[in-house]
């Protein structure tokens, strides 16, 4: 057969709601056993699955079992009324089995938001940076940091947890926390940027940071090409300045203000590639 010799496969699982995932669910479905069944492919490698929250739930017990599965990602649509009525232990279990998948090299998680709040309320919450720190093998990691809080006050099944955490896996060479906003900030980016000091990709996008505290530490990564700092109006001119270290740098995204406008952004370019800067 002609799949004996697949060396790489990439998997786009069907997204569904929770009507659809009952209707699946009573049928007899399984979704595990044709994931299982890949093992057996003699010549395969490389393994990739895109899946969101709903199709994870389902199918997150097999993926330790898949030593090709290098790369994951688990999207949140926001499907509010199947993750609220998902038992919480098994959306903590998606965390836990996320960090028993040791071979993967990518990982793209969003840490469900307004949609995580399981059935038993006394279960604990699910920690994914403490869950993945013994990825050590990460290259990639994007996060989606989104708001976790409700107006009811119920506790949220997945939170992110301290982001100061990821400063274990040293072989990132690419960090992505969009929306932290205050789960970042600026002295747990500062830190961030202290330890992963093989980055070439950093995104910081509303992440509240612009301090001289962070951009002083990211100002020292020499790999980055790409730095995303959108969103955080609390960058200044002379931190935009102090950036003009990056010697490799690329793209910057920067959030305009009264100091940094267009010109600034320009000047700093200028600075960049004349070797004038800080």
């Amino acid at each position: 057969m002609q799949l004996q010799q697949l060396t790489a496969l990439s998997l786009k699982l069907d997204f569904y709601g929770w009507r659809e995932y009952d209707l699946l669910k009573s049928s007899g479905f399984n979704m595990r056993k044709p994931l299982r069944r890949l093992r057996r492919l003699p010549a395969l490698q490389e393994l990739r699955l895109a899946m969101e929250w709903t199709s994870a739930v389902e199918t997150a017990s097999a993926w330790a079992q898949l030593p090709q599965l290098c790369d994951l990602e688990v999207r949140d649509s926001g499907s509010q009324g199947f993750a609220g009525r998902a038992p919480r232990q098994r959306l903590a279990a998606v965390v836990a089995q996320i960090g028993a998948t040791t071979a993967l090299t990518k990982l793209v998680l969003d840490v469900p938001g307004q949609g995580s709040f399981g059935l038993d309320e006394q279960q604990a919450a699910a920690d994914v940076c403490a869950g993945i720190i013994g990825l050590t093998r990460l290259k990639h990691l994007e996060l989606g940091l989104h708001p976790s809080a409700r107006h009811d006050g119920r506790a949220p099944a997945v939170v992110a947890g301290d982001v100061c955490m990821l400063t274990a896996l040293t072989g990132l060479t690419h960090l992505a926390l969009p929306h932290g906003h205050g789960s970042v900030g600026d002295d747990r980016a500062a830190k961030l940027a202290c330890c992963l000091k093989q980055l070439c990709h950093l995104n910081l996008d509303a992440c509240c940071i612009g301090s001289m505290v962070c951009l002083g530490p990211i100002a020292d990564l020499q790999q980055l090409t790409a730095l995303h700092l959108d969103s955080n109006p609390g960058v200044t001119q002379q931190g935009l300045m102090l950036l003009t270290r990056l010697s490799r740098l690329q793209r910057l995204d920067v959030c305009r203000n009264a100091e940094v406008t267009d010109a600034a952004v320009k000047h700093f370019w200028s600075a960049l590639h004349g070797g004038g800067g800080v």
